[in-house]
């Protein structure tokens, strides 16, 4: 376990922009699956209660999240790339 984690944690230190562009990547992978999680979660509760719900929110958060979710992403590699590139000891 310890190496799996100094070997993931050596891949996110980006040191260089390929790893940059990885870190990115999984950070954006890793927000888009938790929020799927929480949505489903919040659809499964209101079933429970016995309320009318649509998989309507399921479908919207399938298709618009990753519409939010990609240019903060961009975003992010941009800044991590004037980082690299002003700051060479970082």
């Amino acid at each position: 376990m310890f190496h799996f984690l100094k070997y993931i944690t050596s891949i996110l230190r980006g040191n260089s922009y390929y790893g940059d562009l990885i870190k990115t990547l999984i950070i954006g992978f890793m927000c888009y699956i938790i929020g799927f999680a929480i949505v489903v979660l919040q659809i499964i509760v209101s079933m429970s209660m016995s309320m009318d719900v649509d998989g309507i929110a399921m479908f919207y958060y399938l298709m618009l999240m990753p519409i939010v979710l990609l240019p903060i992403m961009v975003v992010y590699f941009i800044f991590l790339m004037i980082i690299r590139f002003f700051f060479k000891s970082y």
